[in-house]
């Protein structure tokens, strides 16, 4: 019985989000207030249930004018033009973006758009901007330079509880993303659909961190005669990238190959530096990888 109280609950919160925030129907007071007699008398609602959504939603999305609780609204997330009085507020140095994996190309290309809404929301932690990815699909946290945004005269607001918005973000302010609230950072070029395209993502963008040189505890960084692992970082998501130059000489025949191979962080770097030489890498790796030989990209996708 409990959890049917708390389904109804969630499903009568759900309604009345969207009559709070999209209804275009409704004449909103002033700063986003709606008469809760509309919505006792038109939408089935009693004032009981309004009470227990306001006091129990555990995103704080609701809060009545005053204890009289004639008015209600929401405290962000509308797409109808109201102004809910969310204060300027200078925001932390990074902040982060839940959405789904499928739209990562497409914010590579274009930056995070608030869509139908007043604002694109911004999360304070990585936990919490993962729920929201949930919501659309499998998801993907966005790791977003909000100190740069900032220095740069772009505005932030902040909602009562807590929810950071801003009007856009460009994709140069990405940093990187993030998976199933780990703290893994890697190259936002692996998440796109072919290895083609994430080579096209990456080339002529890889900044050297660190140069492991030829050799790691004796074995030989290369696959045929020559070659070298070097830890770089892309300057378009600044994600990491693991790439390894090798050479192929014999007689008349010169050929070179580059893969690239994603890490979530210099640690995951080290240790793959550590237990693999060249060859052994490029045969057990089971992840996403880039090759490119002879002008040809191809890889495990």
């Amino acid at each position: 019985m409990e959890n049917e109280d708390k389904n109804y609950i969630e499903e009568r919160s759900r309604t009345l989000a969207f009559l709070l925030r999209h209804d275009k129907t409704y004449a909103f007071l002033e700063h986003g207030y709606r008469d809760v007699h509309d919505l006792v008398a038109n939408h089935g609602f009693t004032k009981e249930e309004l009470c227990e959504i306001v006091a129990t939603d555990d995103k704080g999305r609701f809060e009545f004018f005053n204890e009289q609780q004639l008015l209600v609204r929401a405290r962000y997330g509308h797409s109808v033009k109201v102004d809910v009085e969310l204060p300027e507020a200078v925001p932390p140095a990074v902040l982060y973006h839940g959405t789904a994996k499928r739209f990562v190309e497409s914010i590579r290309q274009q930056g995070i758009l608030k869509m139908n809404r007043l604002y694109v929301h911004l999360s304070a932690t990585v936990e919490e901007a993962l729920k929201v990815g949930k919501r659309h699909g499998e998801p993907i946290v966005l790791e977003i330079d909000t100190g740069r945004m900032s220095e740069d005269g772009i505005k932030f607001y902040r909602s009562r509880n807590g929810i950071w918005m801003t009007e856009f973000v460009d994709a140069k302010y990405i940093n990187g993303s993030q998976f199933a609230g780990t703290n893994t950072h890697h190259c936002l070029g692996f998440d796109l659909p072919t290895a083609q395209e994430a080579f096209e993502h990456f080339r002529g963008q890889l900044t050297v961190l660190k140069d492991y040189g030829d050799k790691c505890n004796g074995h030989c960084l290369h696959t045929w005669d020559d070659g070298k692992r070097l830890l770089c970082q892309c300057s378009a998501c600044g994600g990491l990238v693991l790439v390894q130059q090798s050479e192929c000489h014999i007689f008349d025949y010169d050929d070179y190959y580059t893969d690239y191979f994603p890490v979530d962080s210099p640690e995951e770097a080290e240790q793959l530096n550590e237990k693999y030489g060249g060859f052994a890498i490029e045969m057990e790796w089971e992840g996403k990888k880039v090759f490119f030989t002879k002008g040809n990209v191809t890889g495990k996708w």
